[in-house]
């Protein structure tokens, strides 16, 4: 365990830590979610994103608006949703990318997962990166994954429902 008064990584051990960094931010990200922002959309922003990511998990591209709301259709969401079809079909304005990504996790009742697994991708790529420029320090992929997975930025904006996926 301790060679010459230092930590000696071994592979087992190093894949452990790695494990055990990895789940505890998924954990964390995804506890949040729900817990502290209670899986509610705090901007407009968030919020059509998640519902476009609703109507795609349900099979379809857009909203049909109710006959009773077509002469108000421009005035009801006319920054962040799109009236396609002669004013009969409504459609997110912003590019589907987020939404598409986010409609499984929708589907299966867990959209918040989404963001956790980003936020747990941007650790490893960190990790890699590190790697790559010292090859050499073992050390550095541990200290460039836990400064970005103690990161308060990185970790309240992966329990948010923005578009934050990280890599």
């Amino acid at each position: 365990m301790f060679v010459g008064g230092t930590f000696e990584l071994t592979g087992r051990r190093l894949k452990m830590i790695w494990a055990a960094l990895l789940a505890f931010v998924f954990a964390l990200v995804l506890w949040g979610s729900y817990e502290i922002y209670l899986a509610y959309p705090l901007s407009m922003d968030e919020y059509f994103a998640d519902h476009q990511a609703t109507v795609y998990a349900s099979g379809a591209l857009g909203v049909p608006v109710p006959q009773d709301w077509l002469f108000v259709t421009r005035a009801l969401f006319h920054g962040f949703m799109r009236v396609l079809d002669n004013g009969t079909f409504w459609f997110g304005a912003y590019l589907p990318i987020h939404s598409m990504f986010r409609a499984p996790f929708e589907f299966i009742g867990v959209p918040a997962a989404l963001n956790a697994f980003g936020v747990v991708g941007s650790v490893i790529l960190v990790a890699h990166i590190a790697r790559r420029l010292f090859p050499d320090d073992i050390w550095a992929p541990i200290a460039a994954a836990l400064l970005l997975a103690g990161s308060a930025q990185v970790l309240i904006m992966g329990m948010t429902a923005y578009a934050c996926i990280y890599f």
